[in-house]
């Protein structure tokens, strides 16, 4: 059976006790297999002072990246950040 959730993903900035929304995570699962992921930053997030990069390398954001707005998907894997 096919399963689709969406996860609001959350960040601690640097110098900040407290989290902040960073996004929206969206998992699409076959069973208990992962198939696929895909990750929107918000927008209120993306013009915080400050702001962090919640996967350098599968979200990037620093490096002149074009992301408002956009869903980004994991490379060469279905989950960011990790093997499956």
């Amino acid at each position: 059976m096919t399963s689709e959730q969406t996860l609001m993903v959350h960040a601690f900035l640097p110098g900040s006790t407290q989290s902040v929304p960073a996004g929206k995570l969206h998992i699409l699962e076959e069973g208990s297999d992962l198939q696929a992921s895909r990750f929107v930053y918000g927008l209120k997030y993306l013009k915080r002072n400050g702001a962090i990069e919640i996967d350098p390398v599968g979200l990037g954001m620093l490096q002149g990246q074009q992301v408002v707005g956009q869903a980004l998907f994991a490379q060469e894997s279905a989950l960011f950040g990790g093997n499956s």
